[in-house]
C-alpha cells in the first residue's frame, strides 16, 4: 500500500496539471478586433469573486505571454491592478456585489499593436442590459478614473449602445487635457521597446450616461450649459443647447484630426449645425464658452 502511495503522490508531482481543473468565471465575454487589412485577433475578459485583479488566475485560463507583440497585429490584456503589467489573452478580475446587487467597478487594460489603422472592435452588446447598476465602456483616457465624473473623459464608448464600433485611438480637442490616455512600453517582434496605445474595459457602478442608449461620447462642464447633442445619429441637422452669457466657438474634426466645415446657426440658447455636406462616418465637435467652459461631442453622420 505504501508503495501504491508514493507512486500516485509521484504521479501528481510529475503532471501538476492534474491537480488543477481549468474553472468557468462567474462571468466572460470575447472582444473580437480586425484591422484595414483584415487581420483579425481576440481576447477574453470578465469577472470571478474568486479572482484577482493583481495577478494572474491560472485556474481561469489565464498565461502569461512572454513573448514579444507580433510587428503587424496582436491584442492582449492586462489586469487593472496588475502594477508589473503582464500580458495574457484574457483577464479575469475580481469583483463583489453591493447591497443591492449591483457589480461593483472594476477594469481591464487592452494594449494594442496595429500596424493598419483604424481597428474596427465587436462584441455582443446583449451582454451588457442598460440599467441602473452597470455603465460599461471602452475609453483610452485615463479621465474615466481622475475626473469627478467619468463621463467627462475626452473620448469614451458605451458598449450596451451597440454593437461595437472603429477605434483608431484619436482623440478630440482640447489637446493637453486629452493627451493623458493610455500607453504602456512592450516588446515588438523586430523592433524593440516600443510605446502601445490600448483602451480601458472598464465597469462603473450605479446610473451614468450608458442609461441612456443616445450616448455615444462625452460631454465636458455640462453643468455650465451645455446640452445633449441631438440626433445622433445624423442625417441632415442636429443641435446642441448652449450657455446663453457669451460667444460660443465651435470646432469639428474627423477621425484623422482633419478640420471640417459646417454652417451652423446660433440662437439665444442652441447651436444648430446642417450636416448634409457632410460624408457618412464619425466626427468630433468640440465646443468653446468663455476661457474654460467647453463640451466635446463625438457623432455619427449617417
Amino acid at each position: 500500500m505504501n508503495i501504491l502511495v508514493r507512486t500516485l503522490l509521484a504521479g501528481f508531482m510529475a503532471c501538476p496539471f492534474l491537480n488543477f481543473a481549468q474553472n468557468n468565471p462567474l462571468f466572460q465575454f470575447s472582444l473580437y478586433f480586425e484591422d484595414t487589412v483584415g487581420n483579425k485577433d481576440s481576447v477574453i475578459i470578465g469577472y470571478d469573486p474568486t479572482a484577482s485583479s493583481q495577478n494572474l488566475n491560472p485556474q481561469f485560463g489565464e498565461v502569461w505571454l512572454t513573448t514579444p507583440f507580433d510587428s503587424v497585429f496582436d491584442v492582449r490584456v492586462i489586469h487593472g491592478g496588475d502594477s508589473q503589467n503582464r500580458t495574457s489573452k484574457k483577464a479575469i478580475g475580481h469583483m463583489e456585489f453591493s447591497l443591492d446587487s449591483c457589480v461593483l467597478g472594476f477594469h481591464t487594460k487592452i494594449i494594442i499593436n496595429a500596424k493598419f489603422l483604424p481597428v474596427k472592435i465587436t462584441y455582443d452588446s446583449t451582454l451588457f442590459p442598460i440599467d441602473d447598476c452597470k455603465n460599461v465602456i471602452l475609453s483610452p483616457h485615463w479621465g474615466i478614473f481622475t475626473l469627478p465624473d467619468w463621463w467627462d473623459a475626452c473620448k469614451c464608448h458605451c458598449m450596451a449602445g451597440s454593437s461595437g464600433y472603429v477605434e483608431d485611438f484619436v482623440i478630440p480637442p482640447p489637446i493637453g487635457f486629452c493627451a493623458n490616455v493610455l500607453k504602456i512600453e512592450k516588446v515588438v517582434e523586430g523592433q524593440g521597446p516600443k510605446i502601445l496605445k490600448g483602451l480601458f474595459f472598464a465597469m462603473f457602478y450605479g446610473p451614468g450616461p450608458c442609461n441612456d442608449t443616445t450616448f455615444l461620447a462625452v460631454q465636458n462642464d455640462t453643468d455650465i450649459g451645455f446640452g445633449t447633442l441631438n440626433p445622433n445619429p445624423v442625417d441632415e441637422h442636429f443641435s446642441v443647447r448652449v450657455p446663453t452669457d457669451g460667444n460660443v466657438f465651435a470646432m469639428m474634426s474627423d477621425l484623422t484630426g482633419r478640420l471640417i466645415t459646417c454652417p451652423f446657426t446660433l440662437s439665444a440658447d442652441t447651436i444648430e449645425f446642417d450636416a448634409r455636406s457632410l460624408s457618412p462616418g464619425v466626427y468630433f465637435i468640440a465646443l468653446q464658452a468663455g476661457q474654460s467652459s467647453r463640451a466635446v461631442y463625438k457623432f455619427i453622420k449617417m
